[in-house]
């Protein structure tokens, strides 16, 4: 393999240097900062996983595989067995073309990922037993992975995309998470089972090492274009991590191994050196373990390769990043969910990663929290859902193996002024809490929902944010916004004269202040007139106060418009106080006001109440035939329209919301007067 890179910050090696590393050693992230202030030579930091980091075992060593979690050992070897005796699935063109042709990613990228768990099922099953009808099932299976034409998904392909072409050329890979997924898993299944291979069949770890440097290592040394490097997504640490996995365990000469590894870690810094200061993700908590959570992976494994030399663990931002799971979640089941992500908590995500992570940082609350996910009497890993490498990484961890959910998770508000999101719940997990978030209409996976909220009760999303839907060619195309539950009409959000937010960075929160007052309230106040492309509107002000008892919840809007503008608004009986809230569960009516089930059975009602004298209300009950967003929320959900009908101002309208439990006395409202809509940023 020839690299065509060069040490920045230590002149050990030959070839020129790019562009991309001269510029990360001017302005380095904080994993260049540790190189340069400690002056640490790569290639003699980091050495061969051979000799002694702290990796998953080789399968030749039967004490710690015949130690490993047993309901895991019996369920993977279970499936293995099960999956001797079924045909393998294979990835097919016309599958692949399909994303062209209908928009339809999941039938190809199911394949994929099917193709990979059943290799790692394997794999594990072979390490486990060194049973030889598993290592022929592991060769068939890296035999189909180093057969394919690419390893990139079709919704990720751009350069057949800029041929007009639906067929991906083998002599010009293309790195995205798909192909950095299979490279990782390659390069575990070569670590683990090395010499088992080589014995039943030689010459299939040397061309594993060719697929690694043909479409992975030379494409990625070879040019500074490709866009993950750059931006700050989550694309950036996925396919670092896993890049940096191969190149550990792959690449056999100090001083490549090193060049790529430099590379990685110029790269990774700026998803790190962008990370804000309080650990806010605006992808939300779904794409935390696609994101933080791959940056953590490369990170141990940086940290292990270098014997400590690359401890990032004080890095303020990051510690604030490991809490966010925790601060997130609103039960054990359920969490804030914005953008693209589901409200339902998964409890097969590596929580062992976020486990380890906690302890490092000394976070009881983060520890615990993980440790809720850790259920004895079920696997502690899953190939299904976890990469090959995860799951090495579960099984690996004693600490993690012998963890017992003992304590009880604690509950807190929490306020991240970077991100703009804030969980208000003074009661903890009992009663009512609202989460609330302002940021803009240009965040990763954007949805048009500054402004938008999600109250819940004992834990439990009512009022809702419907999440991710089946990724499709539309979904991050030029009509993203088609999609009804990226639009605004379908958040939590007011639109003056029913005219929706639009997509944008000046599309934002104009500010997001949150206090506490002195008998323990909880209480935001947003501006959203900034959110809005509105003639005449000068002011949107939404006020949100959860009480001290957690029983009751105010929400009430604030706006001001030019005089101009009332007159006009008065003149055509056009209501600008316009809001929807989005219903989970059933949903009964009465006047002025709906009782909401909830998406559980057996979980207490929540009662929406407001003036029926001055406001009106309708009722919209949309069928859902999106498998992912049905899974979540059912076969509907609600959407409640309220609009205030009073037209006694000209220049100034409001609207009233409380949320109560029902079967609670309604404590008194937080109310603001009109002269105080000029108190907030006039």
């Amino acid at each position: 393999m020839t690299v065509q890179s060069q040490s920045t910050l230590e002149a050990a090696y030959g070839g020129p240097s790019s562009p991309f590393t001269l510029a990360w050693a001017e302005a380095p992230g904080p994993l260049g900062r540790i190189i340069a202030d400690r002056g640490i030579n790569l290639a003699e930091a980091i050495h061969d996983p051979s000799t002694g980091w702290p990796a998953p075992p080789l399968a030749r060593d039967r004490a710690r595989w015949d130690g490993f979690d047993r309901p895991a050992r019996d369920s993977i070897l279970d499936d293995a067995d099960r999956l001797l005796a079924t045909p393998w699935p294979h990835p097919s063109l016309s599958d692949f073309a399909r994303y062209w042709r209908d928009g339809n990613r999941t039938a190809y990228e199911s394949v994929c990922s099917d193709l990979r768990a059943r290799t790692a099922t394997f794999a594990l099953a072979a390490a486990w037993t060194l049973d030889e009808r598993f290592i022929d099932a592991v060769g068939d299976g890296v035999a189909h992975l180093c057969e394919m034409t690419t390893w990139c998904w079709a919704a990720h392909e751009g350069f057949a995309s800029e041929r007009g072409e639906v067929v991906a050329d083998p002599a010009h890979p293309y790195i995205d998470l798909g192909a950095g997924e299979v490279v990782a898993e390659l390069a575990w299944i070569d670590f683990i089972l090395g010499e088992e291979l080589d014995g039943r069949l030689p010459g299939l770890r040397t061309r594993i090492r060719h697929e690694a440097v043909t479409r992975i290592f030379t494409p990625f040394m070879d040019s500074d274009e490709w866009h993950w490097m750059t931006d700050v997504h989550n694309w950036n640490p996925w396919i670092c991590s896993n890049i940096l996995t191969a190149a550990l365990l792959l690449l056999d000469d100090p001083d490549e191994r090193a060049l790529v590894v430099e590379r990685i870690v110029a790269v990774l810094d700026r998803f790190l050196d962008a990370l804000p200061s309080d650990g806010g993700i605006d992808e939300g908590y779904h794409y935390w373990w696609e994101g933080v959570a791959r940056a953590l992976e490369a990170l141990e494994l940086l940290d292990s390769a270098s014997s400590g030399a690359l401890d990032l663990t004080s890095y303020p931002p990051l510690v604030e990043a490991i809490r966010f799971p925790w601060r997130m979640a609103l039960s054990h089941d359920w969490t804030v969910n914005v953008a693209d992500g589901p409200a339902r908590i998964d409890p097969d995500d590596p929580f062992h990663l976020l486990h380890r992570w906690g302890t490092r940082i000394g976070d009881d609350d983060v520890t615990i929290f993980a440790a809720s996910y850790r259920d004895p009497d079920r696997p502690s890993v899953s190939v299904t859902t976890q990469s090959l490498g995860r799951v090495l990484a579960g099984l690996a961890d004693r600490a993690w193996d012998s963890t017992r959910p003992d304590a009880v998770v604690r509950r807190e508000s929490v306020w991240l002024p970077d991100t703009e999101v804030a969980v208000l719940r003074p009661g903890g997990e009992e009663g009512l809490a609202l989460a609330i978030k302002g940021g803009n209409n240009d965040e990763s996976h954007n949805h048009n929902d500054i402004g938008s909220f999600i109250l819940a009760c004992d834990g439990v999303p009512y009022i809702i944010d419907i999440g991710k839907t089946t990724y499709t060619a539309e979904t991050f195309g030029p009509h993203r916004y088609d999609i009804w539950a990226m639009q605004s009409s379908w958040h939590n959000v007011p639109e003056p004269h029913g005219i929706p937010q639009r997509a944008g960075a000046e599309f934002k929160a104009s500010e997001m202040i949150v206090t506490q007052l002195k008998d323990g309230t909880e209480a935001v106040d947003l501006g959203l007139d900034q959110a809005y492309e509105v003639t005449g509107l000068k002011r949107w002000i939404r006020s949100a106060a959860v009480s001290a008892a957690a029983d009751q919840i105010d929400i009430q809007e604030f706006a001001s418009v030019t005089a101009e503008h009332g007159v006009q608004h008065r003149r055509d009986k056009t209501p600008l106080m316009t809001c929807h809230y989005i219903l989970a569960g059933d949903v009964r009516e009465e006047s002025g006001s709906v009782v909401i089930s909830g998406p559980v059975s057996g979980g207490r009602a929540v009662r929406l109440s407001w003036d029926a004298a001055t406001v009106s209300a309708r009722l919209e009950h949309e069928r859902i035939d999106d498998p992912e967003v049905s899974a979540v929320w059912g076969s509907t959900v609600t959407r409640l329209t309220l609009r205030n009908t009073a037209h006694a101002f000209a220049k100034l309208d409001r609207l009233e919301v409380h949320a109560t439990i029902e079967g609670t006395e309604p404590a008194t409202t937080r109310s603001r007067s009109n002269e105080d809509l000029t108190s907030i940023g006039d």
